[in-house]
């Protein structure tokens, strides 16, 4: 699958939602139709764009679907606000609910989501269980709401318990707001390089001396970032794709969009007082696909337990893509394969005999 260079392939709108925040979202539906047809809901997540969908998109409106796919909030051409409690996912699931009213969708859809869009993708099935027919989520497994213990530290947690988070201290604490901003290219290249999205060859020599280091545990990215900050910042990129990743990012910072990290405490008081159900909907079904290589979120952190927990009527399909690493929906190793997976799964769940495994989803567990 050839790379696609350029965004304005695609047709993009906006809308001012209740919150008080303008959404820039992807619009794109198939040609000559004049009849309603399924709806994708496309959630991206951390430093990503609706773009970053690209792939997907032109497969699934070749399937004949209609996919949304909107920058979320403190990404891209959607608003940037900086107090934490604007990321809450109550509210940034309304604002969801708001662009698919605003669009005309009436039916129950499917959400594709990865990264903070999959954490955002489940709770929207919570928050609204109705509007969702079917569920796959890349990389992060389905999670459930109102689960962290009251007044925890969630510094102290990672820490003890879930090490491979330890880059998420960094981008909870304020130091890093400004320090991802003034390096906001060498950040992005960073994250890139680690996570085999596919740079141009003399960027990947520039940071080669960082080739298998853990950057994910805590003080790692900080420390690289720092090291080469001032050398990095001032390299021209040459390929489009990530030219235009990093020129989009670099207009307000990525500052914003790190409340992301910091916004738990505010989730877990709105997930309670909604009383959300732990378990998802028996009439959702659910695709995990894992990427083996994908050091935060390796495949195994989703558990047999989980899975009973959270779909105790057995509504989940779960596959791993041997060589996957956290970008593998835009890396050229594996995006066609991953647009394949999910247009067979989601036709599945459009079958006239109802949800059934794709062969495509079958051979893909090997």
């Amino acid at each position: 699958m050839d790379a696609i260079q350029d965004p304005a392939i695609f047709t993009y709108k906006t809308l001012l939602v209740s919150a008080g925040h303008t959404y820039r979202y992807i619009d794109q539906q198939p040609p000559g139709q004049d009849q309603p047809v399924p709806t994708v809901l496309c959630l991206h997540g951390f430093p990503e764009l609706a773009f970053s969908w690209r792939y997907q998109i032109i497969h699934l409106v070749h399937r004949g679907y209609r996919v949304i796919a909107p920058d979320l909030l403190g990404f891209g051409g959607t608003s940037k606000p900086k107090e934490v409690e604007a990321y809450g996912k109550a509210s940034m699931c309304k604002s969801l609910n708001e662009i698919l009213t605003h669009e005309g969708v009436s039916g129950r859809i499917t959400i594709v989501s990865h990264d903070w869009g999959s954490v955002l993708a489940a709770r929207f099935s919570s928050y609204y269980p109705e509007k969702v027919m079917s569920w796959a989520t890349l990389c992060v497994p389905p999670t459930a709401p109102g689960q962290l213990p009251s007044g925890i530290d969630y510094v102290q947690m990672i820490r003890k318990h879930i090490p491979q988070f330890g880059y998420q201290i960094y981008f909870m604490s304020k130091e890093s707001d400004d320090e991802i901003d003034r390096y906001c290219q060498t950040a992005l290249l960073l994250v890139y390089f680690h996570c085999q999205r596919g740079l141009e060859k003399p960027i990947q020599d520039r940071l080669a001396k960082f080739k298998g280091q853990s950057f994910v545990a805590e003080g790692v990215l900080q420390r690289q970032l720092l090291e080469v900050g001032k050398e990095l910042e001032s390299v021209t990129i040459e390929d489009p794709e990530t030219a235009y990743f990093v020129s989009e990012m670099k207009k307000d910072g990525l500052s914003a969009a790190l409340n992301w990290y910091r916004v738990r405490m505010v989730d877990q008081k709105d997930e309670e007082e909604a009383g959300l159900p732990v378990a998802f909907s028996s009439e959702m079904r659910c695709l995990f696909i894992g990427a083996p290589e994908d050091a935060p979120c390796p495949p195994g952190m989703f558990t047999e337990a989980s899975k009973a927990q959270l779909f105790p009527s057995g509504n989940l399909d779960c596959i791993q893509i041997e060589g996957g690493d956290h970008f593998l929906f835009e890396a050229p190793s594996h995006r066609a394969r991953v647009s394949t997976i999910l247009g067979d799964w989601i036709d599945a769940q459009h079958s006239p005999a109802g949800p059934v495994q794709s062969s495509s989803l079958t051979s893909a567990q090997n």
